[in-house]
């Protein structure tokens, strides 16, 4: 379980989701958006750490993530 609560490590983005960013820039179409150019390694709760390790509040997260959080170990044991 990540710990619950924001850390930044780096400016947002940091220079791991930048690289990423600028290779999916290369591969992908304009066409197909994305809210920020940050990258999830990982996330748990409400929390979502990406690939420089700034730990962030999920704010955008969908109905199923709202209501239980991300990666539940409850559920996770759940999957068959």
């Amino acid at each position: 379980m990540i710990n619950q609560q924001r850390k930044l490590l780096t400016e947002l983005p940091g220079p791991n989701s930048k690289r990423l960013h600028e290779r999916r820039a290369a591969a992908v179409a304009p066409g197909v958006s994305s809210a920020l150019p940050l990258y999830v390694h990982e996330a748990s709760g409400a929390i979502l750490v990406d690939v420089d390790g700034n730990a962030l509040i999920d704010l955008g997260a969908g109905i199923a993530v709202v209501s239980v959080g991300h990666a539940v170990p409850a559920i996770v044991r759940c999957r068959g």
